[in-house]
C-alpha cells in the first residue's frame, strides 16, 4: 500500500505529520510561558505585595499603640476622645488591608498564622477600646493599669505574628521560584527532545521521500537504455508513482 503511493500522497503526509510536531512544540512552548507567568504573578500579587501590605499594618499598629499610651498619659478626656476617633479610623484602615491578604493564596501556616493574627487583632482592639473608654470617663490611672498589664503584651503578640508572616513571605517566595524554575528546566529538556526528534524524523522523511523518487527514476533510465538498445521483451508496468508516470 505505502509502495504505490504518489509522491504528492507521501509529501502531504510528511509535511502533515512535521505540521503536527510543531504545532506541539508550539503549545508546549506557550503552556511553558503560561504557567511562568502564573507562578510570577503569584510570587508578585500574593508574596511581594502581600509582605508590603502586612508591613504597613504592623506600622498601623505602632500608631495605635503610640495613641493609646498617650492618651492614658495626657490625661486630658478632650485629647482621649480625639485620639479615639483617630484610632477608629486608624484600625478600620489596616482592617482594610488585611481583607485583601484574606482572599490571597494561603498556605497551611499562613492560614494558622493569620487565624492567630485574628484573635489577637479581636483582643488588642478590644484592650485599646476599653483603654480609651477609661480615659474618656477620667479614670487615668486605671486606664495605664490596663495599658501595661493587657494591652502591651497583647500588641507584641500581635506584632510578631505580623512579622512572622513577614518573614513566612520570603520563604513562600523561594519555593514558588524554586519550583519555577523546576518548571522550566522540565519543559525545556522537553521541548529540546522533542525538536531533536522532530529533526531526525524530517530526515528519515527526507531520506524515505528522495528513495522513492530516485529509485523509481532510476528503475526508468534502465528501462529506456534498454529499450534504446533493442531490448523490446522489458516489462513496464504501469503504477501511480513516478515510474508509472514516466512509463505512461
Amino acid at each position: 500500500m505505502l509502495k504505490d503511493m504518489t509522491v504528492k500522497t507521501e509529501l502531504i503526509i510528511a509535511i502533515g505529520l512535521l505540521s503536527v510536531i510543531l504545532i506541539g512544540i508550539g503549545m508546549l512552548g506557550l503552556n511553558g510561558i503560561k504557567q511562568s507567568n502564573e507562578e510570577l504573578r503569584t510570587v508578585y500579587q500574593d508574596r511581594t505585595v502581600t509582605a508590603v501590605d502586612q508591613a504597613t499594618i504592623n506600622d498601623i499598629w505602632e500608631a495605635v499603640r503610640k495613641n493609646v499610651t498617650i492618651a492614658a498619659s495626657t490625661k486630658s478626656t478632650e485629647f482621649a476622645k480625639e485620639k479615639s476617633e483617630e484610632t477608629a479610623k486608624t484600625i478600620k484602615r489596616a482592617e482594610e488591608i488585611w481583607a485583601r491578604f484574606m482572599v490571597t493564596e494561603l498556605t497551611t501556616v499562613e492560614e494558622q498564622l493569620a487565624q492567630e493574627k485574628l484573635r489577637l487583632h479581636a483582643a488588642y482592639v478590644a484592650a485599646v477600646n476599653k483603654i480609651f473608654a477609661m480615659t474618656i470617663a477620667g479614670d487615668f490611672d486605671g486606664a495605664s493599669k490596663n495599658l501595661k498589664d493587657e494591652a502591651e503584651p497583647l500588641f507584641y503578640r500581635l506584632h510578631d505574628t505580623i512579622y512572622s508572616m513577614i518573614t513566612l513571605q520570603g520563604k513562600v517566595a523561594a519555593e514558588k521560584y524554586e519550583s519555577a524554575v523546576s518548571d522550566y528546566s522540565s519543559i525545556f529538556m522537553i521541548m529540546i527532545v522533542t525538536i531533536s526528534s522532530s529533526v531526525l524524523l524530517a530526515c528519515i522523511l527526507g531520506y524515505i521521500l528522495l528513495r522513492g523518487i530516485v529509485k523509481p527514476l532510476n528503475e526508468a533510465i534502465t528501462i529506456a537504455n534498454a529499450v534504446a538498445a533493442g531490448d523490446l521483451s522489458t516489462r513496464i508496468e504501469p503504477r501511480s508513482t513516478v515510474n508509472g508516470y514516466l512509463a505512461a
